[in-house]
């Protein structure tokens, strides 16, 4: 890879952000974190709006669902089905869900949105999944 992916982090539990954080650090590509900590904030972020008009595109989008102001749906419909007119793509974004339960999403429309749809887990090896997805992602 040739470039340090910008990735946007979007969610609203500063636990599950720092150990998203630490994961990201033992994946094997340099990358850029950013951070939403709802989903009003990542719409701005992903607009380039206000504060964050110099913020980079991101490469890829880790989006928990369940946030206040906007929810994870709210992100995908503006995401997916919007036209831009500032000239920002959005929409070829690749964006892995991160949850806390599978069965809450599995027959959800919006999954078919997303590149991916990983459960947020505290043992080894639900992280070496979520890394070895976003490698997978970063790196096509």
């Amino acid at each position: 890879m040739n470039f340090n992916p910008n990735i946007l982090i979007v969610e609203d539990n500063p636990g599950d952000a720092r150990l998203i954080k630490e994961m990201l650090n033992d994946v094997d590509i340099s990358h850029n974190l950013y951070f939403a900590k709802d989903g009003e904030i990542a719409l701005q972020m992903l607009n380039r709006e206000g504060i964050y008009s110099d913020i980079p595109r991101p490469d890829l989008i880790l989006l928990d669902m369940n946030l206040p102001n906007k929810d994870g749906k709210e992100i995908l419909d503006d995401i997916k089905q919007q036209d831009r007119s500032n000239n920002i793509r959005l929409n070829n974004i690749p964006i892995i869900i991160l949850t806390n339960s599978l069965s809450n999403i599995e027959n959800d429309p919006y999954a078919k949105l997303v590149d991916a749809t990983l459960l947020k887990s505290p043992n080894l090896e639900g992280f070496e999944k979520i890394t070895n997805c976003i490698q997978h992602i970063l790196n096509k």
